[in-house]
């Protein structure tokens, strides 16, 4: 059975009840926003660096509006200086202890799918376009620097 627009639209926003529910309580005078992060990706080298990467997706080439690239432009800028002041390096409570551990940020992206889904959308990373592998790979963090 197909899908409706509508039921796509349902399933494409991670909380539909939430979105509606703010969108009818809550301010909307052009200074309060409220942002979904879609992924915050994080993975452990062998030498215990966590290495963290945060991704907006958006179906059908859709950019973020400017509110929003204005709240992760916020978050990237927090995270920067926040690692620069400790040396990349923070205490944190890992399985119940406290643990000293090193952290490398990979930036904020933008996945943008030219349709629905990924299986019959082309990609584009940063508004560069990027072929199926090439996206696991980043994905994966496989040959990343910090951006």
């Amino acid at each position: 059975m197909r899908q409706t627009t509508k039921e796509k639209e349902q399933e494409m926003l991670a909380d539909y009840d939430y979105h509606n529910w703010t969108k009818e309580n809550l301010r909307n005078d052009g200074r309060y926003t409220i942002s979904d992060i879609d992924s915050v990706i994080r993975d452990r080298t062998d030498d215990n660096v966590n290495r963290i990467m945060i991704l907006e997706k958006k179906c059908f080439n859709a950019e973020v509006k400017e509110c929003q690239a204005v709240t992760y432009r916020l978050i990237d800028a927090l995270i920067r200086e926040g690692l620069k002041s400790c040396g990349g390096e923070i205490e944190i409570k890992i399985c119940g202890k406290n643990q000293k551990t090193k952290v490398e940020y990979l930036g904020t992206h933008l996945l943008q799918l030219s349709n629905a889904t990924f299986e019959d959308s082309n990609f584009k990373f940063d508004r560069q376009n990027i072929d199926l592998s090439q996206l696991i790979e980043t994905l994966n963090f496989t040959n990343q620097t910090s951006t």
